[in-house]
């Protein structure tokens, strides 16, 4: 199913997103449209990830040392 939407733009930029439109042999309603899309799709899949990395992010990371470092903060930043 599709929706008629009203947007306003300056009339030099409705004109010139017009002719890009004729010379990628599309419409301006079809170009708005899959820009649009492809906005929602891009914020669905960052917002995925965002919730991934936040789960890993509480989760943690198996670094091998079991919640005590096995260096010292001299050791670190030793100077050579």
């Amino acid at each position: 199913m599709t929706t008629n939407i009203t947007v306003r733009v300056d009339a030099e930029i409705a004109r010139q997103a017009k002719i890009i439109a004729a010379q990628k042999g599309t419409s301006l309603s079809a170009m708005v449209g899959k820009w649009l899309s492809t906005l929602s799709n891009r914020t669905s899949e960052y917002e995925k990830a965002r919730k991934r990395h936040e789960k890993l992010m509480e989760k943690g990371l198996n670094l091998g040392v079991y919640g005590k470092p096995t260096w010292t903060r001299e050791e670190l930043h030793e100077r050579r």
